[in-house]
């Protein structure tokens, strides 16, 4: 059977700190990573709704998007917006507002004023960088997002075929001195929630596996000659995305998701593996 879905976004400013009271600094930065300090940072956040419901026969909408707006200021935007949250939002007051514990605090709360509608998921993003989306429904409820780039060159050619093939086949990107990329790199994880910092995974220990296995082995390289795995292999971003897979699967902190490299603003590729 169908399933509507409806997706709507707000945004909201606040600053929040990292800090656990009775903690020595050694052991806050320790346990909080490289964010830990009693003194507040900021970010703009983009929140996105994404509700599912039946079409009403009057309106021919799932929900009025007015109404959705609604909710998503006078729950989300108008208590959050321009505070501390640690020191002016009470639920923040004994627990630390990381990206898990702010879509806990914002899925409830619009939980219980969506109706009979059901949140399928809350995407929370702090920076175009990381993201955290809540799916409340599934058992494997969170996952994180952390963006990264990296500049490379390749040239997709397969030694096995004739110089013709590879033209025909790959056409411009035959090109036998090859070409470039940014290539901006989007690892997800998911985990269990820590009961003392609500933080999921350790991202200081995610960004020094990435930045190991990948970032410093294909920055500024030319993957064909430089990355080992690419010496037998096209260097499509579809087998780029599986070799960072390779890479990072069973050394990132918590459970590997999924791999996403964004080769061009037009072109996107996935790989989701068994981790």
């Amino acid at each position: 059977m169908g399933r509507h879905r409806v997706t709507r976004a707000a945004h909201f400013s606040a600053a929040h700190n990292f800090w656990l009271d009775g903690l020595s600094e050694a052991d806050n930065r320790a346990i909080l990573g490289a964010t830990a300090s009693p003194w507040p940072h900021g970010h703009d956040y983009r929140v996105e709704l994404t509700i599912e419901g039946d079409i009403q026969p009057d309106t021919g909408m799932v929900v009025n998007l007015a109404h959705l707006d609604e909710l998503l200021q006078e729950y989300a935007v108008r208590p959050l917006h321009g505070t501390w949250l640690n020191k002016q939002v009470p639920e923040f007051g004994m627990k630390p507002p990381c990206l898990e514990n702010l879509a806990l605090y914002l899925c409830t709360r619009l939980s219980q004023r969506i109706g009979g509608l059901k949140i399928v998921q809350l995407r929370l993003a702090e920076s175009p960088d990381l993201s955290l989306d809540y799916r409340p429904q599934e058992g494997e409820s969170m996952l994180m997002t952390r963006r990264y780039d990296f500049c490379a060159a390749h040239r997709l050619h397969n030694p096995r075929l004739s110089d013709e093939e590879n033209a025909a086949i790959f056409g411009a990107c035959n090109n036998p001195h090859g070409h470039g990329h940014n290539y901006l790199l989007s690892v997800t994880v998911s985990g269990d929630p820590d009961p003392v910092t609500g933080l999921m995974v350790d991202l200081d220990a995610l960004d020094r596996v990435v930045h190991e296995e990948v970032i410093e082995a294909m920055d500024h390289r030319h993957l064909n000659i430089e990355v080992p795995e690419f010496h037998q292999t096209v260097p499509t971003t579809e087998n780029l995305c599986k070799i960072v897979w390779d890479r990072l699967v069973g050394k990132v902190p918590g459970r590997l998701r999924k791999v996403t490299i964004q080769e061009t603003p037009n072109n996107l590729f996935e790989y989701v593996g068994d981790e």
